[in-house]
């Protein structure tokens, strides 16, 4: 069988849809889709997102040390497409334009977005600076499921 070579590339699929979700510095949520994310440990239990540095996320990760991990479903592949569509450096109202709900995770400074059935919440352990990108990594505190789910 023959084989095109397309040359070096990171293609592993399929990746994940990950919404990120952080506290702007005013309190507001911020929340992106993230596609590089991934295990990286499994004691102490460890996950890795790869952000580009210019991102409100990757400033908001850097000043709280937290962030949250929600995994959609099918019900929520219209607001996890716009999360990751849309700039909240342009627009400061994404998350509230969005029309999700968000409360305050009771283990580390970021925010749970309601309607995500799964969500790591995620304490900052490292950071890894690879030219423009930013590979974070959290460690779990704690993973919560709906009873939905």
């Amino acid at each position: 069988m023959s084989r095109v070579n397309f040359g070096p590339k990171t293609w592993l699929f399929p990746e994940p849809a990950l919404v990120i979700a952080t506290y702007n510095e005013d309190g507001s949520v911020d929340a992106m889709t993230a596609a590089w994310a991934g295990v990286c440990q499994e004691t102490p239990p460890g996950v890795m997102i790869d952000l580009a540095a210019d991102h409100r996320t990757t400033a908001n990760i850097r000043r709280t040390k937290a962030f949250t991990i929600a995994i959609p479903t099918v019900d929520t592949v219209v607001p996890t497409d716009y999360f990751g569509i849309v700039s909240a450096n342009k627009e400061p109202r994404k998350f509230e334009k969005s029309g999700l709900t968000a409360r305050k995770s009771e283990n580390v400074d970021a925010p749970i977005i309601e309607e995500y059935k799964m969500v790591l919440e995620c304490k900052l352990f490292d950071e890894f600076v690879i030219k423009k990108t930013s590979a974070s990594s959290g460690k779990s505190l704690t993973s919560r499921r709906t009873n939905r789910f």
